[in-house]
């Protein structure tokens, strides 16, 4: 696998699909494999929890006393022990954000000026200061960042020992301290080495703090037993054993990396404990035989390292590339019933049906209009006959004195009536068709929320209904009937002065005749008085006149409810018409547009899939490889 050409293949394939935060952390990513790639040094991170021997060991490593045991968990960070120049030189700084270079004495002066200040203590070498900076809790806890270059070592120049915080449970901080530990072997070590003590071999809280934030990455750890030199060869045999059974059945690491020394005998002493002498002698060299092979190890580790970094960045490369896949898709069918949803076809059902909905609301309100007069025309019949039955009946008398009473009573009424049927049509009517076109209005103002640039400034229309007025009132035929019987009356009277006349002047002579025409015409009018035969005749006419007014008030107000139905639903059409007009319009070259995006989002899709089935295949020969690397080790 060549590491440069799949980190070029994956920058590609950020850039093309993901966005623009995604590809700046791939990116980002990509630079830390590079320039871990670059580094020439080779990173060696020493782990172990508090009183694990970790400064013992480190010591070891260099070959002389630099890091002071310390007597509770202390620094805050990662120390960084370089081996390279001629003479002690630390780079350090601190919470507070002071930084301090020092490898002359003015620059050591410094620092001790801050240490006083800060912690009234008071430094008279570099030595003792490093000492305190890594080993007393007040100073310690208060470093940020801390490197250390020492000179002459047994260490290979191009070799970086990370002295990570101690993660005891229940100590200060442990929490902070788990995740710089953590941070340093995922991201910067070629390799770790996890100290345990040989009387707290593999504890429980080691184990777990293993199994909870390094598991993945323990094929790359060595684990030492130390202390191994204050108890027989049986015990330590033993403890080896029971520490490789641990790591196998609780870590699950077929084939760990186990070694069991004393860093101890690496160190000058005052004195060799009595009867050690030769074992301390193999000891030493067994230190030195696990020295070489773990630089030998750090060398291959390294290129391992860069693979797992690749293999992971792959992994996470491919993980968002699914999900903008899964976007994509997503959007392609958003697109696909954007036009299906959009289309003039669509929107003339969805207009079909909601004008269905509107006709029928507003049929059925103006259905629901009571258009009943009965109570008027009864009102107005009994006013009628009241009127007619209280005065003198005849033809002059009906047309000046009772037709226009009744005819006002008439009138006033029907426009009582017809003004609480203009009232519910206005309460009913309008606010039902109003309402349709407050609905319709919302729909369409919905079919522009892909593109409101382009929303029409279509007003809705207004209801137009004409109210209702009451006609004249006429009582032809009532009039014609009293004219008709007030004729007969005038003719009796007449012809009986005539025979009275005859008879009297047959009877007596002239003055018999003039007697006789007098009561002749007393007879007469007795004869012919038609008063309560024209009242009796005007009561029922006048009354079927006033039905038939009713009856003819109500049709046309049946008819103009019909023309307003028609109007209505004439002004509804009109409304959805219009919009699919302008819709159809202002939407075509959107659905244009949309039909073109579907086609890329179809060629993104192809191209993405492809990409992910590299990056994948990518993946496995990564993968396949470091197994192979790890049988090998």
């Amino acid at each position: 696998m060549n590491i440069e050409e799949s980190l070029k293949y994956i920058e590609i394939a950020a850039s093309s699909f993901l966005k623009n935060n995604e590809v700046a952390e791939i990116s980002s990513q990509i630079n830390t494999i590079r320039k871990k790639q670059n580094d020439a040094n080779l990173y060696l991170a020493v782990i172990g929890e508090f009183s694990s021997g970790k400064s013992t060991f480190i010591n070891a490593l260099l070959g002389f006393r630099l890091l002071k045991e310390a007597v509770t968990p202390t620094t805050a960070c990662a120390t960084y022990i370089r081996c390279k120049g001629n003479f002690l030189k630390v780079d350090v700084e601190f919470f507070t954000g002071s930084k301090f270079v020092v490898s002359t004495t003015q620059e050591f002066k410094k620092l001790a000026a801050y240490l006083h200040f800060h912690h009234n203590r008071t430094f008279y070498d570099l030595k003792s200061a490093v000492e305190a900076l890594t080993s007393e809790q007040s100073i310690a806890k208060t470093v940020k960042s801390l490197y250390i270059d020492v000179p002459n070592t047994n260490i290979p120049s191009n070799i970086v020992i990370i002295d990570t915080p101690g993660f005891n449970p229940g100590a200060n901080n442990v929490a902070n301290h788990i995740e710089i530990t953590k941070q340093v072997v995922e991201d910067i070590a070629d390799a770790a080495i996890i100290l345990t003590p040989q009387e707290q071999a593999m504890s429980s809280s080691l184990i777990r703090f293993l199994q909870n934030n390094i598991q993945h990455y323990l094929h790359r750890c060595i684990f030492v037993v130390t202390k191994m030199d204050v108890i027989d060869k049986d015990t330590r045999d033993g403890i080896l054993s029971y520490v490789k059974s641990r790591i196998l059945h609780n870590l699950n690491l077929p084939s760990p990396k186990l070694f069991g020394g004393s860093a101890i005998t690496m160190l000058p002493v005052k004195r060799i404990p009595t009867g050690k002498e030769q074992e301390w002698v193999s000891f030493q060299k067994e230190f030195s035989w696990f020295e070489h092979r773990v630089w030998s190890y750090l060398q291959k580790s390294k290129i391992e390292v860069l693979k797992e970094h690749v293999y992971y960045l792959i992994e996470n490369t491919i993980t968002q590339c699914v999900t903008h896949l899964s976007r994509t898709q997503k959007d392609l069918e958003v697109n696909k019933e954007f036009l299906e949803k959009h289309g003039i076809a669509n929107i003339q059902s969805v207009c079909d049906k909601m004008l269905a909905s509107a006709r029928s609301s507003v049929n059925s309100s103006i259905n629901n209009i009571s258009i009943s007069l009965s109570s008027a025309e009864y009102s107005s019949r009994s006013y009628a006959e009241s009127v007619i039955n209280e005065g003198v009946i005849t033809l002059s008398n009906f047309k000046q004195m009772m037709m226009p009473k009744i005819k006002d009573k008439v009138e006033k009424e029907a426009r009582s009536s017809l003004s609480s049927i203009n009232d519910r049509i206005n309460s009913q009517v309008e606010n039902t068709f109003a309402k349709q076109i407050e609905i319709m209005s919302k729909v369409f103002s919905t079919h522009y929320d892909s593109f409101p640039s382009l929303r029409p400034k279509q007003a809705p229309p207004l209801s137009n209904i004409l109210r209702f007025n009451s006609p004249n009132m006429s009582f032809s035929i009532a009039i014609s009937k009293i004219d008709s019987l007030e004729h007969e009356e005038n003719t009796a009277t007449g012809v009986g002065a005539v025979i009275g006349g005859i008879f009297g002047f047959l009877v007596g002579g002239p003055i018999g005749a003039a007697v006789g025409a007098g009561v002749g015409a007393g007879g007469g009018i007795a004869a012919g008085d038609k008063s309560d035969e024209m009242r009796a005749a005007a009561i029922p006419l006048v009354k079927d006149e006033i039905s038939s007014y009713f009856i003819l008030l109500k049709s046309k107000v049946e008819q103009e409810l019909d023309n307003i139905r028609l109007s209505l639903s004439k002004a509804l059409n009109a409304y959805a018409d219009e919009h699919i007009r302008k819709y159809g319009v202002a939407v075509s070259k959107l659905i244009k547009d949309h039909e073109g995006k579907i086609l890329f989002l179809n060629k993104q899709i192809k191209s993405l899939k492809n990409t992910i089935l590299n990056l994948q295949n990518m993946r496995d020969e990564i993968n396949h490889e470091i197994a192979l690397s790890k049988i090998n080790n």
